[in-house]
Formats: structure tokens, C-alpha cells, sequence
């Protein structure tokens, strides 16, 4: 049975590339359950012996709602 478009989830995501660092944000929400998952987080480039530089989750900027914040090295 088809579900009806407007009973169906919604999504909300972008992407930025900010001081060196490819950032993104998803949001997913129903419209009678409320928001399902949200997460942020960033990716940056490896340093020249494949090591990485750990940044504070905290020196992201605060979104309007509550979000998983994850910082991801390749």
C-alpha cells in the first residue's frame, strides 16, 4: 500500500567547504513523529604522513536543534 506524500518523512541536508574542511548537516523528521536523526559533522584533508588534525566538535557553530557533532579523519 503507497504511502501518502505528506505522511511521509522529510529531509534536510547541505554542504559547505569552510577553512579547508568539507562540512555537512542532515536532519530527518516525520510530521507526526518529529526528528527522527540529525547529525554535522566535517572532513578534512590527511596531513603529509597521513595524520590528521583532531579538532573540538565544540568549535562548530550551535544549529537551531540538537545534533550529533562528529569529526571524521580519513
Amino acid at each position: 500500500m503507497p504511502l501518502p506524500m505528506w505522511l511521509g518523512p522529510r529531509s534536510t541536508s547541505y554542504e559547505t567547504v569552510e577553512d579547508g574542511r568539507f562540512r555537512f548537516h542532515v536532519e530527518i523528521s516525520h510530521p507526526l513523529a518529529g526528528m527522527i536523526a540529525c547529525y554535522r559533522g566535517w572532513l578534512e584533508p590527511s596531513g603529509p604522513h597521513g595524520s590528521s588534525e583532531i579538532v573540538s566538535p565544540a568549535s562548530l557553530a550551535s544549529s537551531r536543534q540538537s545534533c550529533a557533532v562528529h569529526s571524521v579523519q580519513p
